[in-house]
């Protein structure tokens, strides 16, 4: 049982590395060089090449951890429809509301006027895909479909922003900007879990599995362990 807690830490780091997508997806990437005249340097193109057979979910961006009013989750931003172009051909649509794709990731605690209270973040379920699928993510809030690979004639609409999210540092945070419409700057996280079954290149296979399912279970025999080693150093004392 010595070796037990060696063999947990690299569990649970690898967990940790593929939990929001590091080694799981490349990110191609084409900087704005105004060649569709929406100006220089403000953001890119981009989509996921994916490395792995993964689930993906997108996530609501949290811009606070201290009060129940979030002003940058999908809904607040009026996005209503969302969805992935997979090797250049379009799927059909998900609704952002509560169903069957919506699910919760993660929380938080607050404390208003009534108390203790907690905030579910959503996350939406986009799809399993097959290791070299090419994900494009798009997103419509009933006037403006905007994609992330999808050049638009003078206007400014996507950007990978990198670490941002109030809540876990570690999610990976991009925006789609809805141009023709609110003008709304929509920032969403990017989570990915492995999948062992796709059915097709593409799609929904079986239902959305809680995000944080692996890392609560991998933390928790990690702690088992401590405890399990450290008590038979007290035994043997």
């Amino acid at each position: 049982m010595k070796h037990i807690l060696p063999i947990l830490t690299a569990a649970l780091a690898f967990a940790a590395t593929n939990l929001f997508g590091a080694d799981v997806y490349d990110l191609e990437q084409i900087m704005y060089t105004n060649e569709q005249n929406q100006g220089m340097g403000q953001g890119s193109y981009y989509k996921l090449k994916l490395n792995s057979n993964s689930k993906i979910y997108l996530l609501d961006h949290l811009n606070n951890i201290y009060s129940g009013s979030q002003t940058e989750t999908l809904g607040a931003m009026g996005i209503t429809q969302y969805g992935y172009y997979l090797n250049g051909d379009k799927t059909d649509a998900h609704a952002t509301t509560l169903g069957s794709n919506v699910t919760s990731f993660d929380s938080y605690n607050y404390y208003d006027e009534e108390g203790k209270q907690t905030y579910n973040r959503n996350a939406y379920y986009l799809g399993d895909f097959k290791a070299g699928s090419e994900i494009e993510i798009w997103m419509s809030d009933g006037t403006t479909t905007v994609g992330t690979w999808t050049p638009v004639e003078g206007a400014y609409t996507s950007r990978f922003l990198g670490r941002t999210d109030a809540l876990n540092k570690e999610i990976s945070v991009a925006q789609l900007t809805m141009y023709a419409s609110t003008g709304n700057q929509v920032n969403f996280g990017l989570f990915t879990a492995a999948s062992d079954i796709p059915a097709t290149e593409g799609g929904t296979v079986g239902s959305p599995l809680p995000g944080g399912l692996q890392i609560a279970l991998i933390a928790g025999l990690f702690g088992l362990g401590f405890w399990y080693v450290r008590r038979r150093k007290t035994i043997a004392a």
